[in-house]
């Protein structure tokens, strides 16, 4: 008597195929609603960013997968406008991409502190952001510690002008940054000349490491002041500059890189009141920056109470 062989039961293959849908429909869903609820400019994130302090997470799980930047692709792509397809998937770049404008504009009546970015093309890592059209860069940091400053009571202005654009319009010598930037610090001098704090607020050109500190499970930018002591009398801006570099030092020993003095004079000239201060460098995150930014906030609200 021949022995019946049953064969083993294969495995559906409708069965993998509707595991392949479920996951394509879920990470479409969740593509969906985080290409909704991510913002799409520079000022937009700006205004986010000080909202959810998960931001940056949002950022990267978007960039997890295939299916994300496809979404993301067909939300940018307008078909009546072509070089849409050369921002959203090649290397574009258009003039003055780097400039900001104040996401949330405030009419001073008397500010204690001015802000400008005497380089303000330079830009922090967008490894997370660039698929979106968001170029993290000194403006929108300064823009970040201005809503902090305010929040805290201090009644803060960030200089908005695009430097670039202004310099072509009036003939302004475009390899002299500092005589550009010369003209707004003088004109905000004039129209408030009670300030009690001027900050040309950079970003340094050093690697992520250097540039970077931890602090109880945090990241931290690492920030620096630059002084120029090629002018008479510049011992206060010397004297102003060691003062906050010491209240950093108190909070978090860690995070300042201290005093760097040099023969150049970076408009400190203008005022007793002025610091030149470098926050991290081109591979820290925003969100890194954001950190320090708010012992920033801390500290200045220390020094001018």
């Amino acid at each position: 008597m021949r022995k019946k062989f049953v064969g083993k039961k294969r495995f559906p293959i409708r069965y993998i195929i509707y595991l392949v849908v479920i996951y394509i429909v879920y990470q479409l869903t969740v593509g969906i609603f985080l290409n909704f609820r991510l913002p799409k400019t520079n000022e937009e994130f700006i205004l986010f960013a000080l909202r959810n302090s998960n931001s940056h997470w949002l950022y990267q799980k978007a960039n997890q997968n295939i299916l994300t930047k496809v979404i993301n692709f067909l939300n940018n792509f307008d078909i009546n406008k072509p070089t849409t397809l050369l921002k959203t998937n090649l290397v574009y770049y258009e003039n003055n991409d780097y400039h900001v404008s104040d996401p949330n504009p405030i009419v001073a009546s008397n500010p204690r502190i001015y802000i400008i970015n005497t380089h303000q093309q330079e830009g922090y890592a967008d490894a997370d952001l660039s698929n979106y059209g968001i170029t993290p860069n000194v403006m929108m940091a300064s823009y970040m510690l201005k809503e902090n400053l305010n929040k805290a009571g201090i009644e803060t202005l960030v200089e908005d002008a695009n430097f670039e654009q202004m310099a072509i319009l009036n003939n302004w010598d475009r390899s002299n940054p500092y005589g550009i930037s010369r003209h707004f610090l003088e004109d905000t001098l004039m129209k408030y000349p009670k300030l009690d704090l001027i900050i040309d607020l950079h970003r340094d050109s050093i690697k992520h490491d250097p540039g970077t500190v931890e602090i109880n499970g945090k990241k931290y930018a690492k920030v620096l002041f630059v002084v120029g002591q090629g002018y008479e009398n510049f011992e206060p801006n010397l004297n102003l500059a060691t003062t906050i570099n010491s209240l950093v030092e108190k909070k978090y020993p860690t995070l300042t890189r201290g005093i760097y003095k040099t023969n150049y004079v970076y408009n400190q000239n203008a005022s007793s009141k002025m610091i030149l201060l470098e926050v991290g460098g081109y591979e820290n995150t925003i969100e890194e920056v954001m950190n320090t930014l708010d012992v920033i906030t801390e500290v200045l609200k220390e020094h001018l109470s």
